[in-house]
């Protein structure tokens, strides 16, 4: 094998020749470098050195940047490097020789950390959730494919998108993601991430976070208790204060109508002093719905005793809530502006009042009333609170809603800064800097003058904060030169100012699209030698703005040039610009005389004002052989003057029959005129419905009328019908009217319960298009349907459970609906139930609730579970067999059934065994508390014999002791039996736990055992042994001495247990057999 520095030089040999980087050869290596690789952020600067590990020869080592060579050097060369550039080529050479060099790229990755702006989009309401599109727009972020954007929905992540792009250079990226909001979730936050991930290669740039936005379910209002009809008796002139005690998201604006008339306040409270039986109807809305409540306030000489189903009566003490008004009930206002309030009380009982706040706090004083003032609110979460100290020494306190706004710094658009491409998608984005509250925020767009979607914002933030809304257009021609606009508007309605908007500046868009044709004859005629092809009357368009070429039997015609009569025939013209191209064909008809008609040209060529306005006409002709031109007008008539126009004007143009006539005086002295069309309108004085000033009755027919007063043209007038936000009908009007008329339209009904409280209203339009202003609408007032209907159940469970003590049949879940409001009645077993009374365990079963009013009645079937928790009526002590499971011995009352659990010492206990007779708790179970009872537990077990069946040798003749050791519980009763070997059959019974046989004969003696729970027998047999010799002398006397010390100790222990248990004596049934004493010196067994 060739030596390495042969190969190398064999390489160098073959390789290609020039001083252009190639690879290093084998035995060189390439140059190194520390570091080998660089992920930095863009502007930032770093050493990098380059150097060699060979020891074979070569010339130097420089660094080339770009096409910028450095310094030359040996060994090792070092580069500061600055990176001002996203793709950037660095390289360390090696340079062999003058022919010859090799290098190693450094490998760069210059970054740069974006800016993340997020934006939620309102979508859709079902009622029980919220549709929201989150929007996070990520800005000048590089490398965009290390790019990762993440979105968290309460901390979780919901969203993990990469992208792909291989573009170095800064880009703008946008993720979107639809978000569900349901209404148990309450408050939602919603934020973007965006992170640059290198991976374990380099630096990790910090995460980037948008704004927080939290967001919630909206929802109709609805009303926190389920009556909507609620009656009051009091005494004639007492106060009285109505809380209509709706709730929704956006937060419900209140409506009060007593009597039939509106009062002004716009709170959900109101208070007043009535004199006579009152109806007060409370209306809450937003725009996803209403609800209304009914109060009847009944006039008595004095406090009625009884209170009808559902009726809330006033109670002799001091109502909940604390006396206090606020003067203003809410504050809204400019941050930085002055405020003041006025906390009042009637409370007789007074001691004190002031106001808690951390800007100029005061109090307390003396009642009745106390005052804040502020010369310059700056605290954006400031919470004043009013408190009332009794003489009792009790307090309460009312805190006064602030709201403190901030109109924008500027509202602006950014949009594409090149020309749009008619059929591509783009994005327009509105900023709003620096807007408090973000939650009062609408952003209004604009295409010129129509209005296109409404953008509200929902994120909760007092404090000042940018944000954005993104428009996306896709343009068509028509959209070029349309001038975009976005209107941030601060909706404090009803408590704040109105009409605070800022206006962006406006975005022009420039549409490029290919060429068309709007309006080309197929047919022209040409007078010779005066028209050209440039004079064809072609409307066209396209932008860039097409070229134009003629063709004429296959050639290219000079469109300048004068037509003579063999130039007729059949062309094609062709207009073209980058986007395309397309032709018609054009039928030329070349005359020696002037053709028919008038050349002259009108512009505008009509008039549409309004009555009064300025308006003025040029007048145009194109004619060699004009000699004059003027305008023949009843008003300001000017002419004829020299050719080729005439201008006509008019300050105020009052003639409603009006008719402009240009004329053309020409040298041969004819004479040729066009008229100018002029339409003079006028908008309606006014618009207004009328329809039947009663209730309506649900399946009647009725009809509504809408006048129209004072209009012109008539002819040119559109009516739309809305019942609420939904259209109705449109009626066009074909009268020719030039002059203003009243006019009017009928509209007829035939209401359902559903049209109740729905407001119908009419729309009239003046449709001038295409030559007129657009929008010209006036819109009547409206008219309210109060629809009267039998009652119906919308909403009622067949099955409920309740809360023992906790709940009335008043409080029942059941969404019902009728006009007049249906009274309710219940009944329990046939009888009728008090809806009032709190229903306990008792009370359970099934209910009929029926609800009726004057046009009818419904009812339906209620099972009531009224649940309680659980107790005890179990005895102290039981007794219990060994071994059996916990079953019913002591079962607890609660509903729902409780979980029962046995205790002893502290452990949890399953079954019993012989052993565990003592003290038990009982620890009971459900959702609505814990009992707890003590039981002693007497545990009974069948007896048990300590021993076995014995067999065993005696002498005849010696005395032997029998035991029949055995427990139980309850204690065991012991019978003893015997049955001689002589005489078979033979027995005694000795009811005896220990018996000593005297002169024991040879048979099997039985123990018996039994209790309650059980019996057992044991036995022991007595076997004659026969005589042998006598023991040696030594074994005797030690047998006498154990014997001795045996009958010392069974003395000893038989005398202790008679004292406790006592000693009996027996006689046996057969005397002849068997002898019986209470002692013996003899074995015992």
């Amino acid at each position: 094998m060739l030596p390495l520095r042969i190969l190398g030089f064999l390489w160098l040999m073959f390789s290609p020749c020039g001083s252009e980087s190639r690879s290093c050869p084998p035995d060189l290596g390439p140059p190194i470098l520390r570091p080998p690789e660089v992920i930095k952020e863009y502007g930032h600067s770093l050493v990098v050195n380059c150097s060699s590990n060979t020891e074979e020869e070569y010339e130097g080592l420089y660094w080339r940047v770009g096409n910028r060579a450095f310094e030359e050097d040996w060994g090792s060369v070092e580069l500061d490097l600055s990176l001002l550039n996203y793709d950037m080529n660095v390289q360390c050479r090696m340079k062999l020789n003058e022919s010859y060099e090799c290098s190693t790229d450094l490998e760069i990755t210059v970054y740069k950390n974006p800016e993340v702006v997020s934006s939620v989009k309102h979508v859709s309401d079902t009622g029980e959730e919220t549709q929201y599109e989150l929007q996070c727009d990520v800005f000048n972020v590089a490398p965009v494919q290390n790019l990762t954007v993440r979105v968290y929905k309460n901390n979780e992540a919901v969203l993990i998108k990469a992208f792909n792009d291989s573009t170095k250079t800064p880009v703008n990226e946008t993720a979107t993601l639809p978000i569900s909001v349901k209404r148990t979730e309450h408050v939602v936050q919603l934020r973007c991430e965006a992170q640059l991930d290198f991976g374990a290669r380099g630096e990790q740039p910090p995460v980037v976070v948008s704004q927080t936005h939290s967001v919630s379910a909206l929802h109709a209002p609805e009303m926190k208790r389920e009556n909507r009809t609620e009656v009051k008796f009091v005494l004639k002139g007492d106060k009285v204060t109505l809380d209509c005690e709706a709730e929704g998201n956006p937060p419900p604006v209140f409506s009060w109508t007593c009597d039939g008339v509106d009062l002004l306040g716009k709170t959900n409270r109101v208070t007043f002093y009535p004199n006579v039986t009152t109806i007060c109807i409370c209306r809450a809305a937003n725009r996803l719905g209403n609800i209304t409540k009914k109060y009847v306030i009944e006039i008595n000489a004095e406090a009625s005793s009884a209170n009808p189903p559902i009726i809330t009566t006033p109670a002799a003490q001091r109502p909940r809530g604390c006396p206090l008004i606020l003067v203003p009930p809410k504050i809204v206002a400019r941050f930085g502006d002055p405020v003041s309030a006025v906390c009042n009380t009637s409370a007789t009982d007074a001691e004190g009042i002031g106001w808690e706040v951390p800007v100029q706090g005061i109090g307390p004083v003396p009642p009745p009333s106390v005052s804040w003032n502020v010369e310059k609110l700056v605290e954006w979460e400031i919470e004043p609170v009013c408190y009332l100290n009794l003489k009792d020494g009790t307090q309460c306190s009312v805190t006064l809603p602030v709201t403190l706004y901030h109109t924008p710094d500027k509202v602006s658009i950014s949009g594409p800064d090149h020309d749009l491409i008619e059929g591509n998608e783009y994005r327009l984005k509105c900023y709003i800097h620096n807007v408090a509250p973000a939650e009062k925020l609408k952003v209004f767009w604009y295409k010129d003058d129509d209005e296109l979607p409404v953008r509200e914002f929902y994120e909760e933030s007092r404090t000042p904060v940018t944000v954005s809304d993104t428009l996306i257009i896709t343009p068509t021609r028509h959209y070029n030169g349309s001038v975009f606009k976005c209107l941030a508007v601060l909706d404090l309605r009803p408590d704040g100012p109105q009409n605070l908007f800022t206006v962006s500046s406006p975005y022009t868009a420039v549409v490029q699209y290919q060429p068309l044709f709007v309006s080309c004859p197929s047919h022209f005629i040409a007078v010779e030698h005066e028209s050209s092809l440039d004079m064809f009357p072609c409307q066209m368009d396209g932008n860039p703005a097409p070229t134009v070429q003629w063709y004429h039997e296959g050639e290219v015609f000079n469109s300048s040039e004068k037509l003579t009569r063999n130039d007729a025939g059949q062309y094609i013209l062709e207009i073209k610009n980058i986007h395309g191209s397309t032709n018609t064909s054009v039928n030329i008809t070349v005359e020696s005389q002037r053709p028919r008609g008038c050349p002259l040209i009108l512009v505008p060529p009509k008039i549409v004002a309004r009555f009064g306005d300025p308006v003025s006409a040029v007048c145009n002709t194109s004619a060699t052989d004009a000699e004059g031109i003027g305008w023949e007008v009843p008003v300001q008539g000017i002419g004829p003057v020299p050719p080729p126009s005439v201008t006509w004007n008019v300050e105020k143009l009052v003639e409603w029959d009006i008719e402009p006539v240009c004329y053309l005086n020409l040298k041969d002295g004819t004479q040729c005129s066009v008229t100018l069309p002029v339409t003079l309108y006028h908008t309606p004085d006014k618009v207004s419905i009328s329809g039947p000033d009663h209730d309506l009755i649900e399946g009647n027919e009725y009809r509504l009328k809408c006048y129209i007063h004072n209009v012109a043209p008539a002819e040119k007038l559109k009516v739309f019908w809305y019942k609420d936000d939904d259209e109705l009908r449109v009626r066009e009007f074909s009268e020719e009217s030039r002059t203003p008329v009243t006019v009017s339209d009928t509209l007829s009904i035939t209401p359902t319960r559903h049209y109740h409280e729905s407001v119908f209203k009419c729309l009239a339009l003046l449709d001038l298009r295409p030559d007129g202003p657009q929008n010209l609408f006036t819109v009547s007032s409206p008219y309210t349907a109060v629809v009267q209907y039998q009652p119906l159940f919308e909403s009622c469970p067949s099955h409920l459970s309740v809360v023992e003590h906790e709940f009335s049949l008043d409080l029942f879940p059941c969404q019902m609906d009728g006009n007049p409001a249906p009274t309710v009645q219940w009944y329990h077993e046939g009888e009728v139930f008090n809806s009032s009374e709190k229903l306990t365990r008792n009370d359970a079963g099934q209910y009929i609730l029926e609800i009726k009013n004057i046009h009818g009645s419904m009812s339906t079937s209620v099972n009531i579970t009224v649940e309680y928790g659980p107790s005890f009526t179990c005895s102290e002590r039981y007794e219990v067999k060994v071994n059996t499971h916990i079953k019913s011995l002591c079962e607890p009352e609660g509903e729902p059934s409780p979980t029962l659990t046995w205790f002893k010492d502290g452990k949890e206990k399953v079954q019993w065994t012989k052993h565990d007779s003592g003290e038990y708790e009982i620890e009971a179970n459900n959702k609505h508390g814990t009992a707890k009872h003590k039981v002693y537990l007497d545990i009974l077990y069948a007896p048990e014999f300590k021993d076995g069946n014995l067999s065993l040798e005696v002498t005849q003749g010696e005395n032997v002791t029998l035991d029949c050791a055995v427990e139980g519980n309850p204690p065991p009763e012991v019978v003893w039996s015997f049955s001689p070997d002589v005489t078979p059959g033979q027995t005694a019974g000795w009811r005896q736990r220990t018996i000593t046989v005297t002169a024991a004969t040879s048979g099997v003696y039985s123990c018996n055992a039994t209790n309650e729970v059980g019996n057992v027998s044991r036995t022991v047999s007595l076997v004659f042994k026969s005589k042998s010799r006598g023991l040696p002398f030594p074994i005797w006397v030690i047998l006498v001495i154990l014997a001795t010390l045996l009958f010392i100790f069974l003395l000893v222990f038989f005398l202790k247990r008679q004292k406790s248990h006592g000693q009996y004596s027996f006689i046996a049934a057969n005397a002849d057999n068997i002898s019986l004493s209470t002692r013996s010196t003899e074995g015992r067994i």
